[in-house]
């Protein structure tokens, strides 16, 4: 016996072997009409080379100044006072809230506490030092604090000679020109806006959130 004769004994497969093994695959591998033409994913893409940045649109740097460093030194914020802490702190709901922590305001901050976390001991003097430290909570936009210049000075930003821009207003839609006019005024009293005589003036929208309109 021949050799081909003895390896097509040996590997002869059962006549329904594609139906027992019916996929894609073993489709394409015993198909006789197989398509080896590269699709278009695999087909090579031409890149077209073209110039980085023309001449006449680089930048190249001009001799300036640098603000002055003394100017920019950070002083040492002091600690506050150590609070003290008592053994046995007031019932949180006895507490003599003020016009920032109210008692809503505190059941709402407590509502977000997983309960069983904390007894009633343990909440109540998480209370007590909310209530002494309430200056460090803010609800509002005119409830935050600002970074004192003493130990935040302003920074100077060095520029060139140049010609101050002034860009138009956007026009403000008729719908919401009151809200508008209304949070210009809540920010300027809360010390975000301030009144200026720069020679700049840049375009200002307005965004319609959840809460109102914001800037």
């Amino acid at each position: 016996m021949d050799y081909a004769a003895l390896t097509g004994r040996l590997y002869r497969a059962p006549s329904n072997f594609l139906e027992c093994l019916d996929s894609s695959w073993v489709r394409r591998t015993f198909s006789t009409n197989l398509d080896c033409r590269a699709t278009d994913a695999q087909k090579p893409v031409l890149q077209k080379r073209t110039k980085y940045k023309p001449v006449h649109r680089k930048y190249r740097p001009v001799p300036t100044y640098m603000p002055n460093p003394e100017s920019q030194q950070f002083r040492t914020i002091p600690p506050p006072e150590p609070l003290v802490i008592p053994k046995k702190p007031m019932p949180w709901r006895k507490l003599p809230y003020g016009k920032r922590v109210m008692l809503e305001r505190m059941e709402m901050m407590l509502g977000n506490i997983e309960e069983g976390i904390l007894n009633e001991e343990e909440i109540d003097l998480l209370c007590y030092v909310v209530h002494k430290r309430e200056k460090a909570f803010a609800f509002e936009f005119s409830e935050k604090g600002f970074f004192d210049w003493k130990y935040y000075p302003d920074y100077e930003i060095p520029v060139i000679e140049h010609t101050p821009w002034q860009r138009p207003p956007i026009r403000v839609p008729h719908a919401i020109i009151e809200e508008v006019k209304s949070e210009i005024r809540t920010q300027e009293a809360a010390g975000r806006f301030e009144l200026t005589v720069s020679s700049y003036r840049s375009a200002m929208f307005a965004v319609a959130k959840k809460k109102g309109v914001r800037l």
